[in-house]
């Protein structure tokens, strides 16, 4: 039996598996549409430059599927007006029947399906509500790591954030800070270096697919003001 999600720690996220027999559906061109949407939506709340990053989350969560039609060996969620049909769940909290999975591309999971609605808002079940709130996650998130130094305030965080490149010394404070608060798994724990491989890898991943020009160039009419 092929597990259906790894990295089951998580008390926000869950992750899809990377197993060749489950890929999802999307095409090289929808792929590109799920990386501008994320790229403009965040260039909107200000992370001019960080798409990339946001990008390479939700390819190691969910390889950019949103709805259960393009990732079909995972569990069916609520309804969703995008996907005009279930939403993706995660399957790695128990059977689907449990309803516990995280929901949509970004794989939120604040504890049933329910539970996680009322924490997070519906708005997760839409496309653009799930990178929004991703985007507002990630600045939360910054500002608490432990690894990221002289940064308290939602500037500061969008900030440093702009600065990550694939290359420079932000990087691996940001692929520690993705791998301990939004996996939930902490340096000394036996899940840590496969799980920091994982999205370091899906980061340069993303970067290198679409290329700088791609990411450092959101559309004019999605830019902060």
């Amino acid at each position: 039996v092929v597990a259906l999600l790894i990295f089951g720690c998580a008390a926000s996220h869950d992750d899809v598996t990377e197993d060749a027999l489950h890929q999802s559906l999307l095409s090289r061109g929808q792929r590109r549409e799920r990386a501008v949407q994320i790229r403009d939506t965040a260039a909107h709340l200000g992370l001019t430059r960080a798409g990339w990053l946001l990008a390479g989350v939700a390819d190691a969560e969910t390889q950019l599927a949103h709805c259960w039609s393009e990732l079909t060996w995972a569990c069916q969620g609520p309804y969703s007006v995008d996907c005009h049909g279930p939403v993706l769940a995660g399957a790695g909290d128990g059977p689907c029947s449990a309803r516990q999975g995280g929901l949509g591309m970004f794989q939120f999971d604040g504890g049933d399906y329910e539970q996680t609605l009322r924490r997070d808002g519906q708005r997760v079940l839409t496309l653009s509500g799930n990178v929004e709130a991703a985007v507002e996650f990630v600045l939360r998130m910054v500002i608490d790591s432990a690894y990221v130094p002289n940064v308290a305030t939602r500037g500061e965080a969008i900030a440093w954030l702009n600065g990550v490149t694939p290359d420079n010394a932000r990087f691996d404070p940001w692929v520690q800070t993705v791998t301990h608060y939004y996996n939930g798994c902490e340096p000394s724990f036996p899940c840590h270096p496969q799980r920091y491989r994982h999205y370091r890898d899906h980061a340069r991943g993303v970067w290198s697919e679409f290329g700088a020009t791609f990411w450092n160039s959101p559309s004019p009419s999605l830019s902060p003001s």
